[in-house]
């Protein structure tokens, strides 16, 4: 075990950023990554016919998407911030030729203005000065404009994808719970409602709905690279060993797999402010901030509700 020592001394004109040898005054993009892969493969082991597991590969999208430094976007901000900086060195260059011709006509005739001509001439280098300095603030600005755009267009899909999450949870009411029921291995679980129409008046509208949230983003596609879906002990799909029953074409669930349900939707909007605030690591502009906060207040608000219900359902089994 090692034992614990403290970061060496840092001069007094250091910068504000984490110390050499820090490991945790920054957010590990990578660390937010393997979480979000690690959550997916769990998702999908254990509820691999729900469409929660589908919603964990496009945050892992989203990661990636916000790590590399690729994209049509991050290109044209580059090759803006390569034109702005040209633009400025042909204002520099245009201003100070101007000057220095003005400078030699003035030494090579140090008699052709007088007293007065000289508040004119002043007053036309001042004019200069200004719209230069107009100027090149201008071409400074068009890269981080560009910039501060694709971030916020990047926050707001994250955004997108925590309503998303919500979505998922919103139909999932520890209030419909029927009663218990013996499950295999003689524990007990919620009965599921029998006779005609009653599976369509309890759970209906909770797997049409997942089913809608699904079908809007590729139900059916398999993760891919390094979240390939986990394979069961016995060596088969965990796909073909369902842990919910289908009854009437939905999927149900007993309490304890609608609290481990919930408790991963909770986890998943966790990893949505994560990954918000990898935005934050690197810049100081007050709007992207703005937004990254905002983001981690909805995603904070949503599990709150997530967790009432878990709580629910523990009082309902105890």
């Amino acid at each position: 075990m090692r034992s614990p020592r403290p970061l060496p001394a840092r001069p007094d004109d250091h910068d504000d950023g984490p110390p050499a040898g820090s490991r945790y005054q920054r957010l590990d993009s990578a660390a937010v990554r393997g979480s979000a892969a690690t959550l997916q493969r769990r998702i999908y082991a254990r509820f691999p016919r729900r469409s929660l597991w589908e919603v964990g590969g496009e945050l892992i999208a989203l990661v990636d998407e916000v790590v590399e430094g690729g994209g049509i976007s991050r290109r044209r901000i580059r090759s803006a911030r390569l034109l702005s900086r040209l633009g400025v060195l042909v204002v520099l260059l245009v201003f100070g030729t101007a000057i220095a011709l003005a400078a030699a006509s003035l030494w090579s005739n140090p008699d052709a203005l007088g007293p007065v001509d000289w508040l004119p001439l002043l007053e036309t280098v001042v004019n200069d000065l200004v719209f230069a300095g107009i100027a090149i603030f201008f071409l400074l600005a068009v890269p981080q404009r560009m910039e501060r755009a694709r971030v916020l267009r990047v926050l707001h899909r994250l955004r997108s994808l925590a309503h998303v999450i919500d979505m998922h949870q919103l139909v999932k009411v520890p209030e419909r719970l029927p009663t218990a029921r013996p499950e295999a291995g003689g524990t007990t679980s919620p009965a599921h409602p029998r006779g005609p129409g009653a599976g369509s008046a309890r759970g209906g509208g909770a797997a049409s709905s997942e089913a809608a949230v699904g079908d809007a983003h590729g139900r059916g596609a398999g993760p891919s690279g390094d979240d390939v879906p986990p394979v069961a002990a016995d060596g088969t799909d965990a796909a073909s060993s369902p842990t919910t029953d289908e009854r009437g074409g939905e999927l149900w669930m007993t309490r304890s797999e609608m609290t481990q349900y919930l408790d991963y939707c909770t986890e998943m909007l966790s990893l949505v402010g994560k990954t918000a605030a990898l935005f934050a690591e690197d810049t100081t502009d007050g709007d992207v901030l703005d937004a990254v906060e905002g983001i981690e207040t909805l995603t904070s608000d949503m599990a709150r509700k997530v967790w009432q219900k878990i709580a629910i359902i523990q009082e309902q089994a105890g």
